[in-house]
């Protein structure tokens, strides 16, 4: 949540066309392939097979960074709802709900019913 503030109030100084949003999980999926194409035009750089030929191998095979939160056997086939508590994702929604916008991401939870949720996360 930190970067990505940081990165708001960055892009908010910068102006629009100074800054590219890319959401994460559409970079790691078959739509990242003409997202990383539309990045080396924003950047100014001449198409480059190497990193679209990555891009496939991860989408077919990930490699492992450390011991990633998600099994590698789940990638790609669970969403969040499985994987985070109810109390979680209010926590995530709360803390988060002001920058989720700017990324295109709707929360599920009314925002009360959200708070609620945090308040008990925080809870001992």
């Amino acid at each position: 949540m930190r970067h990505v503030s940081t990165m708001k109030q960055l892009a908010e100084e910068l102006g629009p066309d100074r800054v590219m949003h890319i959401r994460y999980e559409d970079f790691v999926a078959e739509p990242g392939k003409q997202i990383f194409r539309q990045l080396e035009g924003f950047l100014g750089l001449d198409p480059a097979s190497e990193p679209i030929d990555f891009l496939q191998r991860e989408m077919d095979t990930r490699t492992p960074f450390r011991a990633p939160v998600t099994p590698d056997a789940l990638l790609g086939t669970t969403s969040f709802e499985q994987r985070l508590t109810p109390r979680d994702i209010g926590y995530v929604e709360h803390v988060c709900r002001d920058l989720m916008d700017v990324f295109g991401y709707l929360p599920t939870l009314p925002e009360k019913k959200a708070a609620r949720l945090a308040a008990k996360a925080k809870a001992p």
